[in-house]
């Protein structure tokens, strides 16, 4: 999918280094939907009332997650990445010219 190995690699390496920021364990996930599969980070405890997060363009579930600071304590937080945008590690669309061979 990535145009060459160095290119998925540092995608992969981006992807970590924002999960890391992440203060409490994170689960993985993929649901399907009627538009296709998606991925999603799942964080704070399973009792907690759910809250559903999307995140803006150009970034993706694990940019989400470390910005909510405390809720991530009192809040079940499923952060939905776009499909087709930030998939981590099969990240397509406008991440276009790292997934397919370049032209």
């Amino acid at each position: 999918m990535f145009a060459s190995s160095a290119k998925r690699a540092a995608m992969l390496q981006w992807c970590a280094r924002f999960r890391q920021r992440i203060p409490l364990p994170v689960e993985d996930a993929v649901v399907q939907t009627s538009f296709g599969a998606t991925h999603l980070l799942i964080a704070g405890p399973k009792d907690a009332p759910p809250m559903v997060m999307l995140h803006g363009a150009l970034a993706s579930s694990g940019h989400v997650l470390p910005e909510l600071g405390p809720l991530l304590h009192t809040r079940r937080v499923y952060a939905l990445d776009v499909i087709g945008q930030s998939q981590c590690p099969r990240m397509c669309g406008v991440w276009r010219s790292w997934c397919l061979l370049e032209s």
